[in-house]
């Protein structure tokens, strides 16, 4: 029998495990510089954690969630994406009572049953930041710039924001009412899916991915005629703010987002590094959503960075993440009776920061010197029985072929000041 990946997941192997590597270590070091603390909450939640919030009209609910029934039969779903549960943690374990905002992050594995395709995958890779507990505009430019900071920090500059607003619950109703009049008399113009969302969720549709659909909502009643004073206040803040930070972006009057939870401030960043699927973030202002959840009245705002496409998008500008370290040190020895003796020193190495390694297939000691040159080290120590039996080891500078003996007990000094480990 052969094993295989199971259809939408894959191995994340050497060198793009090592983006991905560098897009967390990053993400946490600018999150923690902007005051946020990291949550890590399960990977699996209730069922209910994720349909009260995203929407039964949403795709992913619909379509999308890995849901299984555990062995007393209640239903549980893996993680789709990382709001709800910051949410469902922040009510549980009652953080609405320390002072407020709670500026969270998370750094976590997602899980959606989608058609696999370039930079999308049923397994992938999400940081994300929530802000909880405040609705001034200047949250919502907070958010935005932490992105585009993250962005310029991992070296990627040519992206593009588009923004817009969806409105209160209160100024959203009359809109709703002529758009669902819109699709109706269109209806039979409309795929399957856009015909099941005019009935859970209208707002829904602007998600549809069928050209003829996106031809006929051309058409459709825009959002932006039904915001209300309010709403329209705080949007004009954030891009005033945004303005005041420099940060270009664009009106997208049909930006609603996937998530039904969404109020007020949508955005998202796409980059032209990745073709057709092009978004590489979004996020957005969540005002209802705790309370709905049981919780007590808390505006919140957050974003969701994919890290497999921010990743792919740096092989393809051919970002370097980390300067690329060789092994520094090899250690050869001339029989196997003294591999024992170089373990130790090898141990002794890696115990002083010193990166080395050793032969472990029994090489002739010209294969030993052949993999020391495929490692590119820059020393190789040998271990002769004569070297040793006068307490030395040999040691050859691998790019000047230099040679020269150093005493047993002074190789692990010896070997600090050549690579200058402090």
């Amino acid at each position: 029998m052969k094993f295989q990946t199971p259809r939408g997941t894959r191995d994340i192997l050497y060198p793009e495990v090592e983006y991905k590597n560098y897009i967390f270590e990053k993400s946490r070091e600018l999150f923690k510089i902007y005051g946020f603390k990291e949550i890590v909450t399960p990977t699996f939640e209730q069922t209910e954690v994720f349909t009260k919030g995203i929407g039964e009209a949403s795709d992913i609910v619909s379509k999308e969630m890995y849901t299984f029934k555990d062995r007393k039969g209640r239903s549980l779903t893996l993680k789709p994406e990382g709001t709800a549960p910051v949410v469902r943690s922040f009510i549980q374990n009652k953080m609405y009572g320390k002072p407020l905002p709670i500026k969270l992050f998370y750094c976590s594995q997602m899980f959606r049953y989608e058609r696999p395709q370039a930079g999308r995958s049923r397994e992938f890779s999400q940081v994300g930041v929530e802000i909880l507990g405040t609705i001034d505009p200047l949250a919502d430019v907070e958010v935005i710039s932490l992105v585009i900071n993250l962005y310029k920090e991992l070296g990627i500059t040519q992206t593009k924001l588009f923004i817009n607003s969806m409105g209160c619950r209160n100024c959203r109703r009359d809109y709703l009412k002529d758009l669902v009049n819109f699709l109706k008399i269109r209806s039979k113009k409309l795929c399957k899916d856009c015909n099941f969302r005019i009935k859970k969720n209208p707002l829904r549709v602007f998600d549809c991915k069928n050209e003829n659909c996106k031809q006929i909502l051309a058409d459709s009643p825009t959002l932006k005629d039904y915001i209300c004073s309010e709403c329209k206040e705080h949007f004009e803040k954030v891009l005033k703010g945004l303005k005041s930070l420099n940060i270009s972006y664009q009106l997208n009057d049909r930006l609603v987002r996937g998530f039904d939870y969404y109020t007020k401030t949508v955005f998202e960043v796409t980059t032209p590094e990745l073709g057709a699927q092009d978004a590489i973030c979004g996020g957005g202002r969540y005002d209802y959503l705790i309370e709905d959840y049981g919780g007590p009245p808390t505006f919140a705002v957050g974003v969701a960075i994919g890290v497999d496409r921010t990743a792919n998008v740096m092989m393809n500008m051919s970002i370097k993440p980390f300067p690329e370290k060789n092994i520094e040190v090899f250690i050869i020895t001339i029989n196997d009776e003294l591999k024992e003796k170089a373990s130790i020193l090898l141990d002794k190495l890696r115990g002083n920061k010193i990166s080395s390694d050793m032969d472990y297939c029994n090489r002739s000691l010209k294969g030993q010197f052949r993999m020391a040159d495929r490692l590119k080290v820059k020393y190789v120590l040998i271990l002769g029985e004569k070297e040793l039996a006068d307490n030395k080891v040999s040691l050859k500078e691998m790019e000047t072929g230099q040679q020269l003996h150093i005493n047993y007990d002074n190789v692990i000094n010896y070997m600090k000041d050549k690579i200058n480990v402090r």
